[in-house]
């Protein structure tokens, strides 16, 4: 986690009334910036009629009004707000600043501005990864060097060992083509399937599984019917718990990416009124969901 504390400067604050600050940051990952407030410096705004506002990014975050109404209207005050700031792109692109800035219609009385300070706080990524990524060499530096290399090594008279470079050569580069073809399919696979998270909350059956809870789709486990496709009442883990499964008809509209949002989404709602989403099936072009025992129930459409 990455974390940092700024405060307004005490020495100058009463000659100040707009400060901005920078901070350089990674690309690719979340930011949680948590703003700290003043009772002191919100109360003397609120007196003095003082017009203040908080951006991040040059996004309003906070101004007076919403402070002083959440001051007004609730017993148990929090001092602090949180935002979620995103940097898109790849790590690689490097760093960029978050920008937060103080904004006021007149200089902080006696030195007491609303805002105490602030910290940034660096959230892991889609990979569960804090890393920064590692300098790569510029492509004129890596140019220069393989071609010094091949110049010491060609200069050589000998048969042999030019032979033997040139067939390692040839070895790295089916090596690298055969790489880039499997990566290219992992890739693909990977967009394929949920994230990390809905991973580790959900359960993923084979096909085989399905086939075996619901007598390979027989009508005897017909539970209902809907838009996405039939819905069936089966078996898993032996006979130990009964579940419903929602199985996609091949002609249905909804596509794959529409079937991982929907495992997103149910995974991370979990509410008595909902049936809860068990696990998934994404195999041989079948696209089936797992809830739990829908007896009590309707059946999902």
């Amino acid at each position: 986690m990455f974390g940092m504390w700024e405060t307004v400067p005490k020495q100058k604050a009463s000659k100040i009334n707009n400060i901005t600050w920078k901070v350089s940051v990674n690309v690719g990952f979340g930011y949680l910036v948590r703003l700290h407030f003043s009772e002191i410096g919100l109360k003397m705004a609120k007196i003095g009629g003082v017009i203040f506002a908080v951006h991040i990014n040059e996004m309003i975050a906070a101004t007076r009004a919403d402070m002083v109404r959440e001051r007004d209207d609730e017993n148990d005050i929090r001092w602090y707000r949180d935002y979620m700031v995103v940097t898109k792109g790849h790590k690689e692109e490097g760093k960029r600043d978050v920008v937060i800035c103080l904004q006021s219609s007149d200089e902080f009385i006696d030195g007491h501005g609303p805002l105490k300070g602030f910290e940034i706080m660096k959230l892991s990524n889609h990979d569960n990864s804090l890393a920064s990524p590692n300098p790569v060499p510029s492509s004129h530096e890596s140019s220069y060097r393989t071609r010094q290399n091949l110049h010491k090594v060609l200069g050589h008279r000998n048969m042999i060992a030019t032979l033997a470079i040139t067939l390692l050569v040839a070895v790295n580069i089916i090596l690298y083509i055969s790489r880039q073809i499997w990566e290219s399919g992992g890739v693909e696979e990977k967009e394929n399937m949920p994230s990390a998270r809905a991973v580790r909350l959900c359960r993923r059956f084979s096909l085989a599984e399905i086939q075996l809870a619901t007598g390979n789709f027989s009508d005897a486990h017909l539970f209902g019917r809907g838009g996405f496709g039939n819905v069936y009442k089966g078996l898993i883990d032996n006979g130990g718990e009964t579940v419903g499964i929602k199985r996609q008809k091949l002609e249905s509209r909804q596509g794959a990416h529409e079937f991982l949002t929907e495992i997103e989404t149910l995974t991370e709602l979990r509410h008595v009124n909902l049936v809860t989403l068990v696990g998934y099936c994404n195999e041989h072009g079948e696209m089936i969901l797992v809830y739990e025992d829908q007896t009590s129930h309707c059946a999902p459409t």
